[in-house]
């Protein structure tokens, strides 16, 4: 998540990043060895600003749903506007393993 005075204005995924490095130009990048060039990109870049979040007060099962529905691995999970946290598929694993 990306936070700017408490407020969440964007996202960065793992997703995110793993496109940009199989991106054509920034994979060439990674083969010939300029990895340099791939650390130069700048975080603005990747900012999603359309963030799917939950609140709280949502039940798991209901975030379950919507992470499978919109095809996401993570949740930011927002209070009056405010990052207080973040549920993740692993989340879940954990919570059904215990």
């Amino acid at each position: 998540p990306i936070i700017r005075d408490n407020v969440l204005i964007g996202i960065i995924t793992a997703s995110d990043i793993l496109r940009l490095l199989g991106s054509g130009e920034m994979f060439d990048c990674l083969v010939t060895g300029n990895a340099r060039e791939v650390f130069e990109v700048p975080i603005r870049t990747l900012i999603k600003r359309d963030v799917l979040f939950t609140t709280s007060d949502v039940d798991i099962g209901e975030a379950a749903s919507l992470m499978l529905d919109e095809n996401v691995g993570s949740l930011p999970v927002l209070e009056d506007g405010e990052l207080k946290g973040i549920i993740t598929e692993r989340d879940f694993v954990r919570a059904i393993a215990d």
